[in-house]
């Protein structure tokens, strides 16, 4: 008679632009039901600082995973958020204009969020879920990063309203289109 063992693994993976851990109660998660406004942003501003605004947010990840022989069966749980508490605008310079780019920080934040669960989905897990999983993560944070820093400066940080207009019909495209990942 052969016993089978299962291995159970828990992990908890975070990530934030400021380091600071999602799990939080104040924060807020993505909807699209719930758009930012300046009440969310509840840090003291950078006054000597360039940016007129700042949006914490980025993308949790934790998963827990059973192994039965080499049969990997998973749970796992994926969520974009916001920090008011260290996102931050400069009042003198506040319009709607700067709150609908900060806003769109948020949105690719829950774009990359959608992006990692369509990866995960689609992803065939071996015994070796962990690294796995750490890699589709830091993978996806990498391009959150990278997708955030093309859009400030192909929009100049909200000043280029072309690009902004561009910008917002582009993100709502691929939050259309990654819309069974929600």
């Amino acid at each position: 008679m052969t016993k089978q063992f299962t291995i159970v693994v828990i992990v908890w993976l975070l990530f934030s632009f400021n380091t600071i851990a999602a799990q939080d109660e104040n924060t807020i998660r993505w909807s699209s039901e719930r758009k930012l406004t300046w009440n969310d942003f509840r840090g003291e501003p950078e006054i000597h600082s360039s940016p007129a605004a700042v949006t914490a947010s980025g993308i949790d990840h934790g998963f827990s995973a059973s192994l039965v022989g080499q049969k990997v069966t998973y749970e796992s749980q994926v969520h974009c958020y916001f920090i008011p508490e260290k996102s931050w605008y400069k009042k003198q310079l506040a319009d709607e204009a700067l709150l609908a780019h900060e806003q769109l920080h948020f949105d690719i934040a829950e774009l990359h969020a959608r992006m990692l669960r369509k990866r995960i989905s689609n992803y065939k897990f071996t015994p070796n879920i962990k690294k796995e999983m750490n890699t589709l993560y830091s993978n996806t944070v990498k391009q959150l990063k990278e997708f955030q820093k093309n859009y400030d400066q192909a929009t100049n940080y909200s000043i280029n309203t072309n690009q902004q207009k561009i910008w917002q019909a582009k993100v709502a495209a691929l939050l259309k289109e990654y819309s069974d990942y929600q």
